[in-house]
């Protein structure tokens, strides 16, 4: 299948993890991989756990954010950059790391386009302190957003038909340039990617390894994780990160624990195993203040959604969240599509609606439970009408607060003998998460029920 050729890495859109043991011994500098994708493609997009598993591999990631062929106006901009804010802590791509975020219009732009690009990128970056700004794009995009200072770094699109692509090339006008799709061989696997190759020799294009190597605090380990853990750690013969918990896998935790005098089980106990195997495999574990800014950057960043919400909800004319119910954030380290803001406003303009009066006359005979508030039946449903998303809150950012608590204090040993071994909040945290999603979902069935319509401004 062939070797990547130097100063190359590659941009993917699936899941790395069946390939990452492989990534260093075919020397691969970097990783592209996607931040927001179509809800029907959300498979492309980077999973924390994926993002552990590069930071214990140590390889360089890149993160992209697309969402359509078309960023375009503040509104999409603001939504799609204040998502990515949220997003990338929970992948291990702090602020003020100099990592960069590849911003994708990935068509033929032409003049016309060129207006509602920018102020899409401007927005974007100004939602994004801390981050640089990137574009993937055609040449013409690329040299204009430059020009008006947008963007830090360019990268052009392996479609050379396009507008001021070969221009580009001829004159070295980028800083990374995609090839096209190519099979190769990864830890004895067959991958498809589009490679990605470095203009000048080792130039920063803003890829960091996750969390700069060291893993958070009770963060989800996959097996392939504790696969490279157990290796670093000097297991012999080396185990196959090939994410198949099977015997081999499961002899080599056992005999693991057994060397610190723990009990053989292959549970991943994060209180009393993954400290140690850590130690021995080099890896630094975050100490649990060392989430508490990726915390802090998800709560604002939540809160500040919500804000933007607000201002597109005033700007189209529909009632305010906050009359309605407990505003959630969007979710960050779940696999639940949820619309950008921008998607919702959009969305909820172009429905019918009649006056604010008749609305609150309404309000004494409330319509029938929808599909979505009603999926779990009526008496649930109603139970459950209008809390959906203050539970889902309240859970999650309880959930987070004590999975942070060092195992070594008094709340610390209760929690470990209350929670399975590995911790509750990667199981419990999705839920609450999801319950939030729900919640959101349900704000938009009512609004499309609504007989009524927004006073004029």
């Amino acid at each position: 299948m062939g070797d990547i050729p130097a100063d190359t890495g590659f941009d993917a859109s699936v899941p790395l993890s069946p390939y990452v043991g492989g990534l260093k011994a075919a020397t691969v500098p970097f990783v592209g991989r996607y931040l927001a994708s179509e809800s029907n493609e959300a498979w492309k997009i980077i999973a924390p756990s994926e993002a552990v598993e590069l930071a214990i591999a140590g390889i360089a990631l890149f993160p992209i954010y697309e969402n359509g062929q078309t960023q375009s106006g503040s509104g999409t901009g603001n939504a799609d950059g204040t998502y990515a804010a949220t997003y990338l802590p929970t992948i291990g791509l702090l602020p003020n790391t100099g990592v960069t975020v590849y911003y994708a219009e990935d068509f033929n732009v032409q003049p016309a386009d060129m207006l509602g690009i920018a102020s899409a990128f401007e927005a974007f970056g100004a939602a994004l302190p801390g981050y640089g700004i990137g574009v993937y794009s055609c040449g013409y995009c690329n040299a204009q957003l430059a020009a008006k200072q947008l963007v830090v770094k360019k990268w052009l699109s392996g479609s050379t038909s396009y507008n001021g692509t070969e221009t580009a090339i001829k004159a070295g006008d980028f800083d990374m340039m995609q090839g096209l799709p190519k099979n190769f061989t990864l830890n004895g696997r067959v991958i498809n990617v589009d490679l990605d190759t470095l203009r000048v020799s080792d130039a920063d294009i803003g890829a960091r390894v996750p969390w700069g190597g060291a893993i958070p605090q009770n963060a989800p380990l996959s097996v392939v994780a504790i696969q490279l853990l157990l290796n670093k750690a000097g297991q012999t013969p080396p185990l196959d990160t090939d994410d198949v918990s099977g015997n081999f896998t499961k002899a080599a935790i056992i005999a693991s624990k057994q060397k610190y005098g723990l009990a053989p089980d292959t549970s991943i106990d994060w209180v009393r195993w993954v400290p140690l195997l850590c130690k021995d495999a080099g890896v630094k574990i975050l100490p649990s203040g060392g989430q508490a800014t990726a915390v802090a950057a998800t709560t604002s960043a939540a809160d500040t959604i919500m804000q933007r919400v607000a201002r597109l909800e005033k700007t189209v004319g529909v009632a305010s969240i906050a009359d309605l119910e407990t505003p959630a954030p969007l979710p960050v380290a779940a696999n639940v599509a949820v619309e950008r803001p921008v998607a919702v406003a959009q969305r909820v303009q172009g429905q019918t609606t009649v006056s604010r009066t008749s609305r609150v006359a309404s309000e004494n005979n409330p319509p029938p439970l929808g599909q979505v508030n009603g999926a779990l039946g009526k008496t649930l449903g109603n139970i459950l009408d209008g809390k959906k998303t203050a539970i889902g809150i309240i859970g999650a950012m309880f959930t987070s607060m004590l999975s942070q608590v060092p195992p070594e204090t008094g709340l610390g040993q209760v929690l470990t003998m209350l929670t399975p071994s590995a911790g509750a909040s990667p199981y419990i945290m999705p839920i609450f998460l999801a319950l939030s999603a729900w919640g959101v979902l349900g704000k938009l069935e009512k609004w499309s029920q609504a007989p009524t319509a927004p006073p004029t401004a």
